[in-house]
Parts: C-alpha cells; sequence; structure tokens
C-alpha cells in the first residue's frame, strides 16, 4: 500500500487503533494508543509503564464519547492526547490520569484490580525511518524515538532523555475483524505488560532492550 500523510488521520468508514510504544536500556518501558469509532463516537484508550522494583501501571477505558475525530481522549478522570505534529515525523503523546498499580501485570487479565495511582506523561515520538506498511491488513509502523518526562505519584519524576521507540497504525472496516500486527509476536513464559481490551479481552506483551513484543501462547497459572 502507498503510504500517504493523510494517512495518519483516521479513515472513512473504518475503525482506527493508533499504538505508541517505548523502553530503556534500564527495563524500564510504556505503551499507550487509542482506537477511533465515528459510528458510534465511542474512543477506547490504553496506557502502561513498567520500570524495574515497582509496580506496573495500567489504564484502559473502552467507553470515551469522542469529542474529535482527532486523538483528544475525555473521560471520568481521564485527559489524553495523541496529536500529529508533521506527518510521519512526529506526535505528542501526553496525558493526565489514574492509573491502576499491581503487583503482577496479570492481575490485570485476572481481577482487574489495583491500587488508584495519579499519572502524568508527556513524551515527543520523533521517526528516525520511514513508515513501512504492515505485513497483514491496512497500516503501517515506523520506528523512532521518545524524549519526555514521566511522573507517577509517590516516585521521583523519570526524565527520557531519548529512548528507543515504535508505532503502528492500523484500521479495518466496520464489518470485519481487526487483523494485522501490533508488535512482533514472541513465545514466553514472562509477561511486562497486560493491557485489557474490549469484551474481557487483554493483550500481553513482553520487551527486552529489542523493544515490545506480543506473547502468544498459554501463560503458566494463567488461566484466561
Amino acid at each position: 500500500m502507498d503510504i500517504e500523510p493523510a494517512d495518519e488521520g483516521p479513515h472513512a468508514d473504518c475503525i482506527d487503533e493508533w499504538w505508541f510504544g517505548w523502553w530503556l536500556p534500564d527495563g524500564s518501558a510504556g505503551m499507550c494508543g487509542h482506537r477511533s469509532d465515528p459510528a458510534t463516537r465511542v474512543l477506547g484508550y490504553w496506557w502502561v509503564w513498567r520500570a524495574p522494583g515497582e509496580q506496573f501501571l495500567h489504564i484502559s477505558d473502552w467507553n470515551v464519547p469522542m469529542r474529535s475525530p482527532t486523538g483528544l481522549v475525555k473521560g471520568d478522570l481521564l485527559w489524553a492526547e495523541h496529536l500529529c505534529e508533521a506527518a510521519h515525523e512526529q506526535w505528542t503523546v501526553s496525558n493526565e490520569s489514574l492509573a491502576i498499580a499491581v503487583d503482577d501485570p496479570l492481575e490485570i487479565s485476572q481481577s482487574g484490580f489495583g491500587e488508584p495511582t495519579p499519572i502524568a506523561s508527556d513524551v515527543e515520538w520523533y521517526a528516525t525511518s520511514q513508515s513501512a506498511p504492515l505485513t497483514a491488513g491496512a497500516g503501517y509502523q515506523q520506528v523512532g524515538v521518545v524524549h519526555g518526562l514521566i511522573e507517577v505519584a509517590g516516585r521521583p519524576p523519570v526524565e527520557i532523555v531519548e529512548a528507543s521507540a515504535w508505532r503502528c497504525h492500523r484500521w479495518w472496516s466496520h464489518d470485519g475483524d481487526s487483523i494485522g500486527e501490533i508488535v512482533p509476536q514472541r513465545i514466553s513464559d514472562e509477561v511486562d505488560a497486560v493491557i485489557a481490551g474490549p469484551d474481557q479481552s487483554s493483550w500481553k506483551f513482553v520487551v527486552d532492550t529489542e523493544g515490545w513484543a506480543e506473547v502468544t501462547g498459554p501463560l503458566s497459572g494463567d488461566s484466561s
């Protein structure tokens, strides 16, 4: 597929998802994104942060009223914005919200309960390569770096001078299923992040110096 500047925005008669991920050499890593469904005027939003020795932080809300077709997300105790500053070059990715803190990321897909924790993050995403089509489905991915700040109540702020990063944008018709990779898939017994999806679904991820990968296959002790 040809990738145009207009592809950064939503597509007519489609559901769109934008994903952003970043990771640091010390094992700290974050991921966020949002889904836009103009037909129902509803947005979905997710954000996670992991740091060695700290509780895992998670946000997901799949019933945010759509106020704008762009990446502005405003819900109960949630403000977030994914703003395209320059097509296929730069995005601002920021939020202020209450996250759920848990000891084990798998608790998100099992009980969903944790300690409410105020957070704020503000990062700038810069491309270091051209956008490339996804291998399946409509969409593209891109490699880059982020700079910014992660603030969590009760913890020292984390200043990101420069971190390796990735993003993808995918879309599908309302009468079809979402297809195409989010990130590369990997069989692993380790889980570094879980994102609660719509309809009791969830995504499970692992991260290392090469970046995020989606965990596939059964996990020991995980019944979800």
